[in-house]
């Protein structure tokens, strides 16, 4: 704490539990997914994810990267960011 002058979360969320989108996620699409996974899906949702003003060939290259991750790890790590509530913990950040 010492070395910290502050601390900004930038896109961060104490829960994702009621998030219209989120929902909407795993509803229309983590659902669902299948192996192999859908090129058409991970770039549309990592173009939701990032920035608009990111270098065309990085976003090909996290594109190329999150398509090495198998349907039942997307299905997984959304059910996991769903349940997750962290709104109790925030005030345990003390820098």
């Amino acid at each position: 704490p010492e070395r910290v002058v502050g601390l900004v979360l930038i896109g961060g969320f104490a829960s994702f539990a009621e998030s219209p989108g989120v929902q909407a996620l795993w509803a229309d699409d983590v659902s669902h997914i299948v192996d192999p996974v859908s090129p058409e899906f991970v770039r549309g949702f990592q173009e939701g994810a990032s920035s608009s003003h990111l270098p065309s060939q990085f976003l090909a290259d996290v594109v190329a990267e999150s398509l090495k991750m198998p349907a039942h790890v997307w299905s997984s790590v959304l059910k996991a960011t769903m349940s997750e509530e962290l709104i109790d913990e925030l005030h345990r950040i003390t820098v």
